[in-house]
């Protein structure tokens, strides 16, 4: 059976700021993601996803900025032939997942670093276009965040032609929020340096800067993402 416990339910009407009709249609909207994704999302459990969560592909910093979360993708860490595709962006969005159940981040959302330093050709052969489709339409429609800014930092010529598909998958409000920086001064701009690694020019050593007690603990539940929306396993 799907979850409809309190603790549940209340996120979609945190992130749609009290408005019954839109948490409602967030709740659909939620499902139907499932249903449709149900392919890439099933069959996959936390633990055996371990290496892939340490890898630090994609993570969450420990500190917030101005009250969100902050999700930071580092293409150059992926190494295809030890994490697919499908398994970094299963990290990635059961991390979404676990941070959702915030009520600082229900009321707050998220905001992401996406750091294209070291992205090669091999990295864009192994892009699965079909599936980033999928993958941007659940986190954009289906998953109860509020998406705050993208930034892009450290891009490169190689990453361009992945942006512009990118672009196109975002709905005309989320594409406005969008910051290309040309430096990591300008990222610091919206983002303080006190809470970034050093790799952004940041203050913190990886090991500071990084959720690794968030990893810890959506590891160590051993949950597969059928159990998130069947039952209160995490809450």
């Amino acid at each position: 059976m799907p979850r409809m416990d309190d603790g549940f339910l209340s996120k979609f009407l945190r992130t749609r700021n009290g408005d019954l009709d839109k948490a409602l249609k967030s709740l659909e909207n939620y499902y139907n993601s499932i249903w449709i994704n149900m392919d890439f999302l099933s069959g996959v459990s936390t633990t055996e996803l371990e290496s892939t969560f340490n890898s630090n592909i994609i993570c969450f910093l420990r500190h917030r900025s101005n009250g969100q979360r902050v999700c930071l993708s580092r293409s150059r860490l992926w190494k295809p032939t030890e994490h697919s595709f499908r398994q970094m962006h299963l990290v990635g969005l059961f991390q979404a997942e676990f941070v959702s159940e915030e009520p600082l981040t229900q009321e707050n959302g998220i905001s992401v670093i996406v750091d294209s330093s070291g992205v090669s050709f091999t990295h864009i052969r192994h892009l699965n276009l079909r599936e980033l489709k999928r993958i941007s339409n659940f986190l954009m429609n289906g998953m109860p965040l509020k998406i705050g800014e993208i930034h892009f930092v450290n891009n490169s010529r190689v990453i361009w032609p992945v942006f512009k598909f990118f672009l196109r998958l975002l709905k005309e409000k989320i594409r406005k929020r969008i910051k290309v920086h040309y430096s990591l001064e300008d990222l610091h701009n919206y983002i303080d340096p006190s809470i970034l690694p050093k790799s952004l020019g940041g203050e913190l050593e990886e090991t500071e800067a990084f959720d690794e007690e968030l990893v810890d603990t959506i590891v160590k539940q051993n949950v597969k993402y059928d159990d998130l929306w069947k039952s209160r396993t995490h809450s």
